[in-house]
């Protein structure tokens, strides 16, 4: 029997299902607005204004129903943040998959799945703005701080229930936090210096708050307040772009000027995807990069896309006069090299393993401790799924080629006295293991990405180098990623662009960066940062007064 809908909306069957139909088209609404940047980043703007629609929906909502919007809103969030890496990865001949159908399944269920747990955070936020809803201005401060604390607390949430053996706990997968979207104006990115990713979702949704104290206001001279505050903050804003780039130049000049600033080398190759390289395939594309980058000159630094394998070959086939061409690419002295494999140690496990070499020197070793679930591990929740339908043997099959296992520690060398931190691919994702090096005296931040597994994807690329800018602006960092299917690229410590390479060529980026030593605010408190908010959650608790039901 079909629902009827009685005057306010409400769809009714019987007396223990009711929905606010408007105002679940609200929360979709809101989170289509919030979301929007992640897929077309021209509609970075709409995520100043998305949470309007869905505090409306909040508004005098019962507890149940704030958490059931809360947690639609940031479903749809974390359905758009997701569907580039997800969908991107089609066809996923590099797992070993040959049914079509089993293929958009498995991507479609992780899809869904995946964001299904994000979205608890929001769930989370329906719940405090009911418990801490005021009906005074302190809502431009509560209301935020609930989001950031919401946005970390989905995180979290994910890595627990995503756990595996391969899995690191701890809010490390951020990519559906909105914070990054506002990584498209240079003005409003410099904010990351005080909190990172978390400064950016509180500035959105700030914003976004005020729009709607304005409207939901009955005082008119609160009105007025607000709307001169919005004129101070949009001439601060727009005051702030001549100067971010006036900063960015003076940097730029600087490095090219530097004693202590060093020549970095980045490759970008293109190698498709397979499941199984055959040895052919692996010496061609060592042919290929060997061409590459013994042609160069006057470097310090030559850094190596995610598991090219270049060293281990050289090794392998004892072809050690590639070692004196590499030798002669250096400035004055041999370049630190960066490389990556895939190692399976004694005790059976598999690992992603970095190596800083020196041509006069035994290699540093560094291990990947950030794994991507599904791609590099397989969480439980997806080993008893699999069983459950009879596919323990494909499990076994993927878990024998791809099931690596979480490093045991990460390492920084330097070059010429400047401390190089280098890291795996999704591991910018992070707030926290980048921090952890420049806690130990990192000047410059590298990235070994590879992004075959998505085809070289356009908004794959765009996205993960919207994150790779909050993260150079949070911890005050020069940032230079290597990469496998899409360009190399460069930022400086204002998260701008000073290099990249072309789409779909085979070449070297070479950009000079400083040695950067100064602290910002999100490097020296990192995840303590979130007190802030906790406080402001505390003073809104004590200090409003609560409105709904």
């Amino acid at each position: 029997m079909a629902p009827s809908i009685d005057a306010d909306g409400n769809s009714r069957r019987g007396i223990l299902f009711t929905v606010n139909i408007r105002n679940v088209g609200l929360a979709v609404f809101a989170g289509a607005l919030l979301g929007a940047g992640f897929l077309v980043q021209a509609l970075w703007p709409l995520v100043l204004v998305g949470i309007v629609p869905l505090l409306v929906a909040l508004r005098g909502a019962s507890l149940a129903r704030s958490c059931a919007y809360g947690w639609l809103a940031s479903w749809v969030i974390s359905l758009f943040a997701l569907a580039p890496i997800l969908w991107g990865s089609l066809p996923l001949d590099w797992y070993g998959f040959s049914s079509v159908w089993s293929q958009w399944f498995g991507v479609g269920f992780s899809w869904l799945l995946m964001s299904a747990v994000f979205a608890l955070g929001g769930a989370l936020f329906g719940a405090l703005v009911r418990w801490y809803a005021t009906s005074s201005s302190l809502e431009i401060l509560v209301i935020p701080s609930a989001w950031v604390l919401s946005e970390w607390a989905g995180a979290y949430l994910f890595s627990i229930i995503g756990a595996g053996s391969g899995s690191l706990i701890g809010a490390h997968f951020t990519l559906s936090h909105i914070g990054y979207i506002l990584a498209n104006d240079s003005a409003l990115l410099q904010l990351a210096q005080l909190g990172d990713v978390y400064a950016l979702s509180f500035a959105a949704v700030s914003l976004g708050t005020l729009i709607f104290r304005i409207i939901s206001t009955p005082s008119r001279h609160e009105k007025q307040l607000l709307h001169a505050l919005c004129v101070a903050l949009f001439l601060i804003w727009a005051a702030a772009h001549p100067f971010v780039s006036f900063l960015s130049g003076a940097s730029r000049a600087r490095a090219e000027h530097s004693a202590d600033a060093l020549s970095i080398a980045a490759v970008s190759r293109y190698a498709p995807p397979l499941f199984l390289p055959s040895p052919e395939e692996e010496a061609r594309r060592f042919d290929a990069l060997r061409a590459l980058t013994t042609s160069l000159r006057d470097i310090d630094v030559l850094v190596f896309p995610e598991n090219a394998v270049f060293l281990r070959t050289i090794a392998s086939s004892g072809q050690t006069d590639i070692l004196r061409e590499l030798e002669k690419t250096g400035n004055a002295h041999p370049p630190l090299v960066i490389d990556s494999e895939d190692i399976r140690q004694e005790n059976g496990q598999l690992y992603s393993r970095l190596a800083y070499f020196g041509t006069g020197a035994d290699p540093i070793y560094s291990y990947k401790e950030f794994l991507l679930p599904v791609g590099e591990y397989f969480p439980y929740v997806y080993h008893y799924g699999l069983q459950a339908i009879g596919g323990g043997a494909f499990l076994q099959k993927v878990l024998d080629v791809r099931g690596y296992a979480k490093g045991p520690y990460t390492n920084v060398t330097s070059a010429d006295g400047v401390v190089l931190a280098a890291r795996f691919c999704d591991e910018v994702m992070s707030p926290e293991l980048y921090r952890k090096q420049v806690a130990e005296g990192a000047h410059v931040l590298i990235n070994l990405s590879s992004q075959s597994w998505f085809h070289g994807s356009r908004m794959v690329y765009e996205e993960i180098k919207q994150v790779a800018r909050v993260r150079a602006v949070s911890l005050g960092r020069s940032y230079v990623q290597s990469n496998t299917m899409a360009p190399a690229f460069a930022l400086d410590q204002y998260g701008q662009v000073v290099g990249e390479t072309r789409w779909g060529e085979m070449t070297v980026l070479q950009v000079r960066v400083p040695a950067l030593t100064a602290k910002t605010l999100a490097s020296r408190a990192g995840q303590y940062i979130l007190f802030v908010p906790l406080a402001v959650l505390f003073l809104g608790l004590r200090s409003g007064r609560r409105v709904g039901p």
